[in-house]
């Protein structure tokens, strides 16, 4: 298993999050450490890269203070979290990059 620290990035400072992918069982989890408070109509939405496509695996709510599984996506060139409106998004706004890590 490969653990893979996100740190927020100048728009949301105080974000911090940890992706565990482990590619032999073909299993992804993510454990929420800290997520800084968002207005209501907003919502953190985690998504894989995969060959430059966003693929979404999900909302990140501070419910998610513990490990949660994602799904996991064969391939994915890294992970990105987003702030997208409530509820999520079908695209990823990707100018609302808050972390990102390269798994490659």
């Amino acid at each position: 298993t490969y653990k893979y620290i996100m740190q927020g990035n100048h728009r949301a400072k105080n974000l911090k999050t940890v992706a565990y992918i482990n590619p032999k069982e073909k299993t992804s989890m993510i454990d929420v450490v800290s997520l800084p408070q968002l207005p209501e109509e907003k919502c953190y939405q985690i998504w894989a890269d995969l060959q430059g496509k966003m693929v979404s695996l999900g909302i990140l709510t501070e419910a998610d203070r513990q490990l949660k599984r994602i799904p996991f996506t064969e391939n994915a060139n890294g992970l990105n979290i987003t702030i997208e409106p409530r509820g999520g998004n079908t695209v990823a706004s990707l100018e609302n990059t808050v972390a990102e890590i390269s798994l490659r």
